[in-house]
């Protein structure tokens, strides 16, 4: 071989190489883009990042985003380390914002939508403004997205979340040698199946599964399939082992021959009893969530023809409801009593086969019923324990046959699944509780029938589907949570109005610089589990209902040099405050404090209650829950008025300045549960009061005591 051929053959393979490597790089970049640089300085038009998976986006060093960026969805993560300030329109979609620097916004700012920022304990400067600043929400017209898909070798029957949203069951309609019961995991960008059955287990071949539902608090699933004969096992209990990737059979009577078709399964509410449906029966089914035994089947109830996947429990467990067809369609609601036995409660014939069905989260008694045949395929009812009645309240003119439907954790949505044919196959309707109607959000059209439609628990935010192209989907709404704030310190330079709804993870601190933090049009400014916020030197208003609320108890809201204004009564339903330098309750109505948690009036701070307000302490849980550190503590009140429930108040250690006439309302029946100034045992417990010149209590009702030793 001459020394060109040679030449020729290392060019050729080098070039191969080369493209190896490029394909890679191409390849990691779709997943992963970093935009910028730690040596050189780039000026960059708008960027949108992608859903990175595991692999982390990053806007980096030397990069001057002067037009704004975009994260494309709630999948999005980002890595924030440029040098610069961030100019023009910021739309997160939901996404997350890491910040790995502080980032300083420009003037020329406009936030498009929102979604998470983590500060990882760096702060985030606002710029100053002429005016005010308007914070939207995350997306107005907030959509279902496809993130994920997988193919199986059948049609797909039935879907379910796991409690936690870690897992999907799925059921296909394959009747070979195949499996046909699967579990899959979804991580935000993929689906993977991991680990699969033959369902029932025997040599003469599956058949159908029609139905599964996992448990609502552990990993068991139950699953009903279709009949070949009388002989057939047709529930199954399994107990899933993520550990060891391995479903068992539940103890007890398991499986269960029905004797035909398994339909539907439910479980209740509590994981205590479950239902199936068949083609001639429903029955109750005990079931003893610590041992994982199935314990009794109680029977044949009555006989009808159950239809697939519509038995549902009403969330406070005392209902359940049955879609029936066949030779006699009709929506039926049952009263359970806890043990063995449902009677008839109320019920619809509705002259056509219900082919879906879902109740409302909310127990607001809402049920949305899939019908096929009709003009109205979509219809909502609503049951009214009180008034005991069941009413058709709206429908949709669709002569599509609906084959599933499930309502979003929230109540505000409708996913609905048509048969192949329709104008649109997959829809997501708005639901308003108030008039009651409901309104086209999402239409996906598919050469397929959705055969299944399951919302995640919250606040996962999507929704799995399965249908008769033997796929199984994953479509996601944009967080749903408004703005996020995770361990950041906000500081403004201008007044804010916040038009989103706003939740506080980790440790965060917003710093006014004497601004004005504006919630007159915030549905609501929510404190996470074991989360602090610090909110300082600033003008905070339009504080009325429970804007400013808590996911439990364990969070706390710091208040220092801050008025806080209300335009309305607002109750302090959970968690703790503290009070830090001087901070003034302006407004004229009323502070509710009807927290378990103790809140703090610390060392050398003041807490005035301005001219006409009325404070309330409305907690039954205990006497003392507003605590005075020391005798620096102040409660000023000023023209105030004071409340106090029948178990009583009791203020100590601290210093109360009474300026003006203070009316106060006690609905003690006996002094022991007054309004109790000092504890009566011990001088270190004793309330220093100053009554200023001209000024008093207006006793109305029940008892005022000086305690004091």
């Amino acid at each position: 071989m001459c020394n060109r051929d040679l030449w020729c053959i290392k060019m050729y393979n080098m070039i191969k190489k080369i493209f190896f490597i490029g394909i890679i790089l191409y390849s990691w970049h779709m997943q992963c883009q970093i935009i910028g640089s730690d040596s050189s300085v780039s000026v960059q038009g708008p960027v949108t990042f992608l859903a990175s998976g595991n692999a982390t986006n990053e806007m980096r060093g030397f990069a001057n985003f002067l037009n704004g960026f975009t994260l494309a969805s709630n999948l999005t993560q980002c890595l924030f380390t440029s040098y610069f300030p961030v100019s023009g329109p910021i739309a997160m979609n939901g996404g997350l914002l890491n910040l790995g620097i502080d980032l300083h916004l420009s003037d020329t700012l406009s936030f498009v939508s929102t979604g998470t920022i983590n500060g990882n304990n760096f702060a985030m400067y606002f710029p100053p403004f002429d005016g005010t600043l308007s914070v939207p929400s995350t997306i107005n017209s907030s959509s279902l997205s496809l993130v994920a898909s997988q193919a199986q070798i059948a049609p797909v029957n039935t879907v379910d979340w796991s409690y936690d949203n870690q897992y999907i069951a799925v059921g296909t309609n394959q009747t070979g040698t195949a499996n046909n019961l699967f579990i899959l995991q979804y991580n935000g960008v993929s689906l993977t199946t991991l680990t699969s059955l033959s369902l029932p287990p025997s040599a003469t071949g599956n058949l159908a599964v029609l139905s599964v539902r996992w448990h609502p608090t552990t990993y068991t699933l139950l699953v009903g399939i279709a009949s070949s004969g009388a002989t057939d096992n047709h529930i199954y209990v399994y107990i899933y082992n993520p550990v060891a990737n391995t479903l068992t059979l539940a103890a007890g009577p398991n499986p269960i021959t029905t004797g035909t078709s398994c339909e539907a399964v439910a479980w209740s509410p509590n994981g205590n009893f479950f239902l199936y449906g068949t083609l001639i029966s429903y029955h109750i089914v005990s079931y003893n969530s610590s041992t994982g035994t199935v314990v009794t089947d109680f029977g044949q109830v009555t006989t009808n023809a159950t239809s697939e996947n519509c038995i549902a429990w009403e969330p406070n467990g005392n209902f359940f409801v049955i879609g029936y067809n066949a030779a006699s369609p009709q929506l039926i609601i049952y009263a359970f009593n806890g043990s063995s036995s449902a009677v008839v409660q109320l019920s619809d014939a509705i002259g056509f086969n219900v082919s879906a069905l879902a109740v409302d989260p909310l127990n607001r008694g809402f049920i949305v019923v899939g019908l096929s045949g009709s003009t109205t395929n979509l219809q909502i009812f609503q049951h009214s324990i009180a008034n005991n009645t069941l009413t058709l309240v709206t429908s949709v003119a669709e002569t599509s046959n609906v084959l599933s439907a499930d309502w979003s954790p929230d109540g505000t949505e409708i996913t609905v699944g048509l048969a192949a044919g329709a104008t649109t196959e997959f829809r997501t309707y708005s639901f308003n509780a108030n008039t009651p109607s409901l309104t086209l959000k999402t239409s996906i059209t598919s050469a397929n029938s959705y055969n299944a439609t399951r919302w995640s628990k919250s606040p996962l935010n999507c929704v799995a589907t399965g249908d008769s192209g033997d796929n199984v989907n994953i479509y996601c709404l944009p967080s749903q949570a408004g703005l996020v704030l995770q361990n950041l310190k906000a500081i403004l330079n201008g007044d804010i109005v916040l038009t989103t709804t706003m939740l506080i993870l980790g440790s965060c601190e917003i710093e006014g610089n004497g601004y004005k933090l504006d919630l007159t049009q915030t549905s609501s400014f929510t404190i996470g589990s074991g989360a602090n916020l610090l909110l300082k030197n600033m003008t905070i208003k339009g504080i009325s209902g429970t804007v400013i609320n808590f996911v439990d108890s364990t969070g706390v809201l710091g208040l220092r040099d801050v008025t806080w204004v209300q335009n309305g009564s607002y109750t302090f339903t959970n968690g703790a405050f503290t009070i830090t330098n001087d901070v003034l309750f302006t407004g004229t109505s009323n502070f509710i404090y009807s927290s378990t948690k103790t809140s703090t009036i610390n060392s050398n701070a003041q807490l005035m209650l301005d001219n006409g307000m009325t404070f309330s302490y409305a907690s039954t849980n205990a006497k003392n829950l507003l605590a005075m550190t020391d005798q620096t503590s102040q409660l000023y009140l000023l023209n105030t008025s004071l409340f106090a429930p029948v178990t009583g108040w009791q203020l100590t250690k601290g210093s109360l300045f009474v300026d003006g006439f203070c009316n106060v309302t006690s609905l003690a029946t006996s002094q022991a549960n007054g309004i109790l100034f000092g504890d009566g045992a011990s001088s270190a417990n004793d309330l220093t009061i100053k009554i200023l010149p001209e000024s008093g209590f207006n006793l109305n009702s029940g008892f005022l005591v000086y305690n004091n030793v």
